[in-house]
């Protein structure tokens, strides 16, 4: 995965049966890097993940909070939704220990796969810690952690505003679908952020050749303008 190398799927079969047969031996790291391979690699071995999911909630103490959200953010990936998994993961996670990535990536998880309440507890708490490490966002991560929020429906209010503030000057870095994906979640959670929508429609008629379906872009752009001003 790593490498960018896919065995191809009759090799990553036999592994899994082989690692059915001995997933009581993997330490937390190693089931880590497992789901992590299954995600880059788009393979979903049923009998396996649910082993592993059992295995992870049995030894929760074992995994750091960045080690379970990339559990999450591998099986959300996978469009798998355990949600007992998430509700053990989410009673372990003190959202303060966690880094910007680690937030922009519970929270589009959360968003792929739904919040149950114990999630959403933890959601909350993430997006109030969010706010204070903010300008530690990157734009990917913005992006991400919006899209996961649109999802949900769950509009934090402060956060938004200086997410807003922070990526507006940086939307000549993000991909066409970014910058109209990041519109979207801010018109779907009604909130007005002026000065970010003037930034990306001048970013779509500066750059409109590089965007796939023009017509339907723009119109996305121009309908989240019109819903925001």
């Amino acid at each position: 995965g790593t490498l960018g190398f896919h065995p191809g799927g009759e090799v990553l079969n036999r592994i899994s049966h082989e690692a059915v047969r001995k997933i009581w031996r993997f330490k937390a790291t190693h089931l880590v890097q497992m789901a992590w391979a299954f995600a880059v690699f788009g393979m979903v071995h049923y009998e396996l993940l649910s082993m592993m999911a059992v295995q992870t909630e049995r030894r929760i103490a074992d995994f750091t909070p960045e080690a379970l959200v990339q559990i999450t953010w591998s099986y959300a990936t996978l469009d798998l939704r355990c949600h007992r998994l998430l509700e053990v993961i989410a009673g372990r996670i003190d959202a303060t220990q966690l880094k910007a990535g680690d937030i922009a990536n519970l929270v589009w998880a959360c968003g792929r796969i739904g919040c149950n309440p114990g999630a959403g507890k933890l959601l909350e708490s993430a997006c109030g810690y969010a706010v204070t490490i903010s300008e530690q966002f990157n734009a990917r991560e913005v992006c991400s952690t919006m899209w996961g929020l649109a999802r949900l429906g769950h509009n934090p209010g402060r956060l938004l505003d200086q997410f807003a503030n922070a990526i507006t000057n940086q939307l000549a870095t993000l991909a066409p679908q970014a910058i109209c994906n990041l519109i979207w979640a801010y018109a779907t959670l009604d909130h007005y952020a002026g000065r970010l929508v003037d930034a990306a429609v001048y970013q779509v008629q500066q750059r409109l050749a590089y965007f796939t379906q023009n017509d339907i872009v723009s119109r996305i752009v121009s309908s989240a303008y019109v819903n925001m001003t």
